[in-house]
């Protein structure tokens, strides 16, 4: 019996573990995806970067970063104040959707894209 559990255990740690390493890389958002409608990047292209220790993402003009989050096997969970942003200007100027940018939510993978669905809305990550 305690054989069997370990098994298993080992084989979901190995399931999580490759899903792990499919998140790590640089994701281009495609389209975020609201009650009111679909909203595609207009003046600049957003990139969510994850690795081991660390996820960043840009702005209109700024970058954010946070080295405290969590991610199992369905949900990325940025901890609450953990985002540090730099604060070189005014974001939202140039495109609306970075109102929507909330890169903590569930997640599912399918072939190259990322879809991470929170309250604001789904939002379409397609890996580089």
């Amino acid at each position: 019996m305690k054989t069997t559990i370990l098994l298993i255990i080992l084989s979901w740690l190995s399931v999580f573990q490759s899903l792990l390493t499919d998140l790590i890389g640089k994701w281009e958002l495609e389209k975020i995806e609201t009650a009111k409608g679909t909203i595609l990047p207009k003046h600049k292209d957003y990139f969510l970067t994850i690795s081991k220790d660390l996820i960043k993402y840009n702005l209109d003009v700024n970058n954010c970063y946070s080295n405290s989050f969590t991610i199992d096997d369905e949900k990325i969970t940025l901890d609450k104040g953990s985002v540090a942003c730099t604060k070189i200007c005014c974001d939202g100027r140039y495109d609306t959707i970075i109102y929507f940018l909330n890169y903590g939510g569930t997640f599912k993978l399918q072939d190259s894209i990322l879809i991470i669905t929170n309250a604001k809305g789904k939002l379409f990550l397609r890996k580089e």
